[in-house]
């Protein structure tokens, strides 16, 4: 889960309809790639994105307490629907498909670290040296993060301050690059952006999965919510999610439009209707 403020759009209301969007820059890294808008489908209804309203645990200045708690949440609604293993089973493939014996990842929007810490229990398991280092920007969700994953539990975890538009990480820093549930709190050019970014920090490959937005996984989503969750502040942030993600569709588009599409490079529909996942490998050097 991705913490970063996102940035607002020109003007205020609505988003602009039908046109490309350019978003300054951060960090000296110049203008963000063009992204168009999409209208809604049959399939899916209009992507609703406002960086003036962000999800509660998005929001400057949230009490710690509550953001424990909803890290808390998020963690185990991961552990319950298959999320961590989601993406340990994909970096598996990766690694065997390289045969590789020891990487580095790079683990964008890091959250609790639940990922970096079911990685790192998969590769002791598997005689895999993996060293991962977890990112986020709210101080807060570091705190929490370093708490679950003390250096004398877990020496191969390094968790660091960065805002994902303004990586430092040079072009192929990391074996392989994470973003798990992270682009669906992005304006759509923020997200082409940042998936530009994971194909340039990777030495080897990445793995992108996020939610999949349509009319089925959105009245599911509300149901489930409303009958089931007890948290109101959960319940307001997944029923936010499920309508600012991402359809196949539009994912396809930003994997195309970043240069993650490739032979080695895959999209999958994970879970039913609620999510998709990019696995990709970078051609080898002969």
């Amino acid at each position: 889960m991705e913490l970063l403020q996102p940035h607002r759009a020109a003007g205020s209301g609505e988003p602009p309809r039908a046109q490309s969007l350019t978003v300054g820059g951060e960090g000296g890294r110049g203008p963000r790639p063009r992204c168009r808008e999409w209208p809604g489908t049959l399939w899916a209804p209009r992507r609703r994105f406002d960086a003036a309203t962000p999800e509660w645990l998005d929001r400057p200045g949230l009490e710690e307490r509550l953001v424990r708690e909803e890290l808390l949440q998020l963690e185990r609604f991961n552990e319950r629907t298959g999320g961590c293993r989601l993406v340990v089973e994909a970096v598996a493939r990766l690694v065997r498909a390289r045969g590789l014996t020891q990487a580095s990842v790079l683990d964008l929007g890091t959250g609790r670290a639940d990922v970096p810490r079911a990685l790192v229990a998969w590769g002791r398991a598997q005689g895999v040296a993996l060293r991962v280092t977890g990112v986020d920007v709210n101080p807060a969700v570091l705190r929490a993060a370093r708490e679950a994953c003390p250096e004398a539990g877990w020496p191969e975890i390094r968790i660091e301050q960065h805002n994902m538009l303004s990586l430092p990480q040079p072009p192929g820093s990391h074996d392989f690059v994470i973003c798990s549930l992270a682009l669906h709190h992005f304006a759509n050019a923020d997200a082409l952006a940042i998936l530009k970014r994971v194909g340039e920090i990777a030495r080897v490959g990445w793995l992108v999965n996020d939610l999949r937005r349509s009319w089925l996984s959105i009245a599911l989503v509300e149901a489930v919510t409303r009958l089931v969750v007890r948290s109101p502040m959960f319940a307001e942030d997944a029923r936010q999610s499920i309508r600012s993600a991402f359809s196949l569709a539009e994912f396809r588009e930003l994997v195309r439009l970043a240069g993650l599409e490739g032979p080695g490079s895959r999209i999958f529909r994970r879970h039913f209707i609620f999510r998709m996942t990019l696995e990709g490998l970078k051609k080898s050097k002969p």
